[in-house]
């Protein structure tokens, strides 16, 4: 029997390079707006996707003359690396539902797409237990940007969760670890969970959200 590869896209730009992944941005934005037809539209639109991309321009371009404008540059920069990731996720829906047009999407969004066997990671997945109301996270610390960015440094992870599709969110218990396990939590509703991390320059932006629901 022959082997079936997922054909996965990949954001494919670096947080840290952020003239880069503005421009990079941008290209993935507008050639999703011409091909929005055959791609469809996430829950995040376009217009709101182009203004993210503007405001982190710049907010970076303020950098250069006010050094206390780092702040709001890094809020910019996680808020439009959350939105790429809510793209990504999109269109691996799409790949999904139709392995045959993968490459055809992917290539349409101007994304990257994984190599066989390449191991992606993602800042935090979770999966539920075998206990009721009970959910593993595993956090994967250097996805997760501090202002000095050393990522095998000593961190703290800030825990969220929202049961209201993120209107709120309620914190959890702060752990050093790369796991944690967050109890208690109702079946049937879809729970959103973030993660940030903090070492001693600072604390990064919350990462996007990861959705679960739990049957019991």
């Amino acid at each position: 029997m022959a082997t079936v590869h997922r054909i996965r896209p990949v954001i494919g730009l670096d947080q840290e390079n952020v003239p880069k992944l503005c421009a990079g941005a941008q290209l993935r934005h507008d050639s999703w707006n011409e091909n929005v037809k055959l791609l469809g539209v996430p829950s995040i639109d376009l217009p709101t996707f182009q203004d993210q991309i503007t405001e982190t321009v710049d907010a970076d371009q303020a950098v250069k003359t006010t050094k206390n404008a780092r702040p709001l540059r890094k809020a910019k920069v996680g808020v439009l690396w959350s939105t790429l990731e809510v793209y990504r996720g999109f269109l691996q829906q799409l790949c999904d539902a139709h392995p045959d047009q993968a490459s055809v999407y992917i290539s349409s969004a101007n994304f990257q797409q994984a190599q066989v066997g390449e191991k992606q990671r993602y800042p935090l997945t979770a999966e539920a237990t075998t206990a009721p109301g009970e959910v593993l996270l595993v956090i994967y610390s250097p996805l997760l940007v501090t202002p000095a960015n050393k990522p095998y440094a000593r961190r703290t992870h800030f825990i969220r969760h929202s049961l209201d599709g993120g209107k709120t969110f309620v914190n959890d218990e702060a752990t050093s670890a790369s796991r944690a396990v967050v109890s208690g939590l109702p079946p049937m509703v879809e729970i959103l969970f973030q993660v940030a991390a903090k070492d001693r320059s600072g604390t990064s932006a919350y990462s996007t959200s990861v959705p679960i629901t739990l049957v019991k």
